[in-house]
């Protein structure tokens, strides 16, 4: 199945410049990375985040999303590529919850969000498996990386197995560490984590 038209149009196209915000030493600092190549689809098909009984606020438990090798998929190996990801979800009623950093949880209103609680989650019928929805956009680069927790809302069936289908596309890079004028204002600008940006990776300060 083809990616819906609005995350089509959310994936810069080569030559693009990407400003991905963080902080550094508490102040909001935008960095600029100029993209030469992309690779696409580079997509983590129905990754099981394992068991859910229902209405248990253990959910699934959180998961870093990683491999046999405890790798983690959804962090670039390496410093000079980015990843920009959308993800669907499986069953539709399953309600999905993120955290970015793996420690940072999103989506609060007042104090923090409960799991089980009816803010701050996506479901499968809003972002299906197949087709994400555009709002779960995020992007990753080397040294942070999300987790999530799924979550069965329903008293039956009694457990569910919930899945997630992460869409990935992969660019090279070039950080640009003094971007033109020219450059700063052709930038798409995306926040890293939530409202409350998480502190640039070390390798970036340098």
């Amino acid at each position: 199945m083809a990616l819906p038209r609005e995350v089509i149009e959310k994936i810069p196209s080569e030559g693009g410049i990407v400003a991905l915000r963080m902080k550094v030493e508490g102040r909001d600092t935008d960095f600029y990375f100029l993209i030469r190549s992309k690779e696409g689809p580079n997509d983590l098909r129905e990754f099981s985040l394992g068991s859910a009984s229902a209405m248990a606020t253990a959910g699934t438990g959180w998961d870093d999303i990683q491999d046999s090798n405890n790798r983690y998929h959804l962090e670039p190996e390496f410093e000079n590529y980015l990843y920009q990801v959308f993800y669907g979800i499986t069953p539709s009623y399953a309600w999905l919850y993120r955290r970015y950093p793996a420690n940072v949880d999103l989506g609060s209103l007042v104090a923090t969000r409960a799991i089980g609680g009816n803010t701050g989650y996506v479901d499968g019928g809003s972002s299906p498996l197949r087709s994400p929805s555009a709002q779960t956009e995020f992007w990753t680069l080397k040294g942070n990386h999300p987790s999530f927790i799924g979550y069965h809302p329903y008293a039956v069936p009694t457990s569910i197995t919930v899945r997630v289908s992460f869409y990935i596309t992969k660019f090279f890079v070039d950080y640009l560490r003094t971007p033109t004028e020219e450059q700063i204002e052709k930038a798409i600008v995306r926040t890293m984590g939530g409202v409350g940006l998480f502190d640039a990776p070390e390798w970036l300060r340098r």
